[in-house]
Parts: structure tokens; sequence; C-alpha cells
């Protein structure tokens, strides 16, 4: 039986979907991406690999931030986010021995990648992000579980392979020093928390008729709003970005030493998830060819982030 025969079962016997044509379309980092055509709807159909090394830690808090995401689409952010389809059980997910599957409602649109936005692309994501930073440790569910901790879990790791390979080391090695630093004094200060999506680029940005609609929010989190706005920081458009967020939050200034955190340890930590697929999952051929790429330009931006850490 092959995988798309397992699709159709599960959509039938787990969802009362009954599919004419399951397609596969171009997935992000952590899943598989399938559209699913019906005679009356479309879906999406995202689909996690169990044997993946990132799949337990993207899906652990599955069911707690799609509740979240699920609610804000029925408030502020109606139509601008992702709605989830549940089984016919009532829940987010449905698993089975090699994959864990969460269905969408298809949206019609294109994902803006690394396309630059339009002026009114920029306006339409301030406001996005300025109505989901409403929202913060008040909201109606139990989330604390999900809260900013400043912490860095995959350093050790990191480090470990990192001894292998000397390419970039002393730049990684002190990145790693300065943010480790940054974390602890963060850490001791009373800073404001709102919700957070903590991944908005490009590839979890769709364009949907006249509007944007936020794709993937696996790193749903509480944490300062530096945690969504270092995305922009170094975009050309940030300006414009942060005017716009102002107005909704007039009183919000960049925390510099946060926005740093966020910086660092993005580009630290997409290090580590490249070098984890590397050397768990084994990949081969186009896609390792791919990650290697990958893992250079990060290392880039690791070297442009030493230049904005304090000298020692």
């Amino acid at each position: 039986m092959t995988d798309l025969n397992v699709f159709y079962q599960v959509l039938l016997n787990e969802y009362d979907v009954i599919p004419t044509l399951i397609v596969k379309e171009k997935g992000g980092w952590v899943s598989l991406a399938y559209k699913v055509i019906t005679e009356n709807s479309n879906y999406f159909l995202k689909v996690y690999e169990k044997k993946r090394a990132s799949t337990e830690k993207l899906t652990q808090y599955l069911n707690d931030y799609l509740s979240v995401v699920t609610w804000l689409g029925k408030n502020s952010l109606t139509g601008q986010i992702v709605e989830p389809v549940l089984t016919k059980h009532l829940d987010y997910k449905y698993e089975d021995d090699d994959y864990i599957y969460v269905l969408f409602k298809y949206i019609t649109g294109y994902v803006v990648a690394d396309n630059a936005l339009t002026v009114l692309q920029v306006k339409q994501l301030a406001q996005i992000v300025a109505n989901l930073h409403s929202y913060n440790e008040q909201i109606p569910f139990a989330i604390n579980h999900l809260k900013e901790h400043f912490e860095l879990p995959f350093i050790k790791q990191l480090v470990y392979f990192l001894k292998q390979e000397l390419t970039y080391l002393q730049d990684i090695l002190k990145q790693i020093n300065d943010i480790d630093e940054l974390a602890k004094n963060l850490q001791q200060q009373k800073l404001v928390f709102v919700l957070c999506h903590t991944d908005i680029h490009g590839w979890n940005i769709m364009q949907a008729d006249h509007h944007l609609v936020l794709l993937d929010w696996e790193g749903l989190k509480l944490a300062p709003a530096e945690a969504d706005l270092f995305m922009f920081y170094n975009k050309v458009f940030f300006k414009d970005f942060i005017d716009c967020y102002q107005q909704q939050h007039p009183h919000f200034q960049i925390n510099q030493s946060v926005m740093l955190f966020y910086l660092c340890r993005r580009s630290l930590e997409d290090l580590w998830e490249l070098i984890e697929q590397l050397v768990t999952d084994k990949v081969t051929g186009e896609l390792r060819a791919y990650t290697l790429h990958l893992l250079a330009t990060e290392c880039g931006s690791i070297r442009a982030n030493n230049k904005l850490l304090p000298e020692a």
C-alpha cells in the first residue's frame, strides 16, 4: 500500500472526507504537504514523519497551539490564519505508527516565499502581528508551558558536532558564549510577554485574494514582542513595518538586548537543526546539497550577528 493510499484511508476513516484526488505540494522544512480535492471542497493535509528527528519537538504541543489558533481565528485574526479541521472524534490531529496528520481548509493563493513584500503587504503583516501581540498571558488557555524562558537546549549537542568540523568554529563558539550570558541576564528581567508566532518568514506567509494569511503555528509562544519582530529587523521595510505596528502599540519600544538574543538564537538553532538533519536523518542527494547550502548561509549570519555583539 502506498503512502497516498494510507492517507486516503485516514481522510476517509478519521475525517469523513472522501478525496477524489490527493496531490503532493511543496512542503515546508518540517512536514509533507498535500492538496486534498473532494467533490464539494478542498483541504490542505499536513503530514509529519515520525522518523524525522525534529517531529517530536514540533508536535509535542500541537493540540495546545491549534486550540489557540482556532480561538484567534474566531476573534481578531479572522481570515488571517489557517483554520484546522477536526477529526470525527473532535481531535486536532490523528496519528498512526508512521505519521501525524493535521487537516486544514484549503486556502487559494500563493506563498510569498523569497519575494519582496509590497507596501500593502508590509502594512497588512504589521497589522496581523500587532493584533496577535494584543493578547498576553490573560488569554483563556493554560499555556504557561509555552512561555519563553530564554533557554538554549540544543547548545551542548551543537558544540559536540561542531568540534568535529573546524570551519566557522571560532565564530560559532563566540556567539554561543555571548548568547549564553545574554540569556542569563534576560532571565532576571521583568519583561512583557505577548502571544507570538516566532517563525514569520516568507514561506509562512500566504497571499490570498486581497489579504495575507499566516501559516505554520508550531512555534506559538508567550514571549517578548521581539520574538516576532526580529524576523524583520534586517529587512529594508522594517521602519515602515514598525511604524505601522506602533500605531496599535504606541508605547512599544524595541529592547535591543532581547532583539539581539532572538537574532543570535535563531541562527544557532537553525544551524543545529540543519546539522541534526544531516546526522540523524541521513539525508542524501539534492536534499543533502541544499542542506549544506543552508548551513553555509547560517554560518554567514552568525558572523554578521557577532558584529552586533559587544566585545568581551
